[in-house]
């Protein structure tokens, strides 16, 4: 599938067509029915924006990939001129592969000839959807070339979730989880379904799905009343 024009799939709409097919369709032809974020979720996604910018000082001297308005052909384009630059540890690091899959990683980590992910979850401990997450990114990076050694996550130790703050210790708030055989044993599962949802993005109609327990696991859709009012 070619790279360019719409029919591109990040990690974070993989996670949402993985929890339900017509959710991402509704996300990427329908955004006048996403509800507005409230205060909560804004409070929620600070704390996973101060988690994540604390976790980097585990990584000193990494350079951070900045673009505007998301624009991952720009911020692949600077994740490939650190490198060449010599930079061994990248924040924000960004890959697309042939197929069009494409994914941030919280901190790119050097490692001899070979990198390491490392991505980091503000909750205080591991989720099955962060391994897909992972082998999401790992599916990205490797298919962009990258030589990808380990794949790491980093989370809150328990009890810490409402105690941090962004002058925390860094050194005694996270736990650093070795994900890599997990990851590896989700990779053709994960590939399988993205070709699935590579597709699914390039229908023109609405597809048709049930109301289920899917609606809530592992988050709440937002498009439930949607959903509710097509009954």
């Amino acid at each position: 599938m070619a790279r360019d024009g719409k029919f591109k799939i990040s990690k974070s709409q993989f996670i949402k067509g993985d929890q339900c097919e017509k959710a991402l369709w509704l996300y990427r032809e329908r955004p006048e029915l996403k509800p507005p974020i409230t205060e909560e979720q804004q409070k929620i996604f600070d704390k996973g924006h101060m988690v994540g910018e604390l976790a980097t000082n585990l990584f000193p001297g990494g350079i951070e990939v900045i673009v505007e308005n998301l624009n991952m052909e720009e911020a692949e384009r600077l994740t490939r001129e650190y490198i060449e630059n010599g930079k061994e540890i990248i924040y924000e690091a960004t890959a697309v592969n042939s197929d069009g899959i494409y994914s941030r990683i919280d901190i790119l980590e050097k490692a001899g000839d070979t990198w390491n992910l490392i991505e980091v979850k503000s909750s205080t401990s591991k989720k099955e959807y962060h391994i897909k997450d992972m082998a999401v990114q790992r599916l990205a990076f490797e298919g962009a070339g990258f030589k990808i050694d380990r794949s790491y996550l980093i989370h809150l130790k328990k009890g810490q979730y409402f105690k941090v703050t962004k002058s925390s210790n860094h050194e005694e708030v996270f736990e650093k989880v070795d994900c890599t055989p997990e990851v590896l044993n989700m990779i053709e599962k994960v590939s399988t379904k993205t070709g699935d949802l590579l597709e699914l993005v390039q229908q023109t109609e609405e597809p048709n799905k049930e109301m289920g327990s899917h609606c809530d696991s592992p988050f709440e859709c937002e498009y439930k009343e949607y959903c509710r009012s097509l009954k």
